[in-house]
């Protein structure tokens, strides 16, 4: 609910993953949003977390992603 007041609006996981390969994912979070043309609100992590947090991570969104 808290969500609903950023700008800008967080996407639902479900949708915004559909097409999107671990790849892609990897890219969004150690390169940041403006990598994949998304918003600058994201912020690169590649120093910040392990290869395995990486994969943690990506394992962890797509699960959120499932219906």
């Amino acid at each position: 609910p808290s969500g609903q007041a950023l700008q800008p609006k967080p996407a639902d996981f479900a949708t915004a993953l559909q097409g999107k390969d671990d790849a892609y994912l990897t890219k969004v979070i150690t390169e940041g949003g403006t990598s994949v043309g998304k918003s600058p609100m994201m912020p690169a992590y590649q120093d910040v977390f392990s290869e395995d947090q990486i994969q943690g991570l990506i394992q962890y969104v797509k699960r959120l992603a499932s219906p």
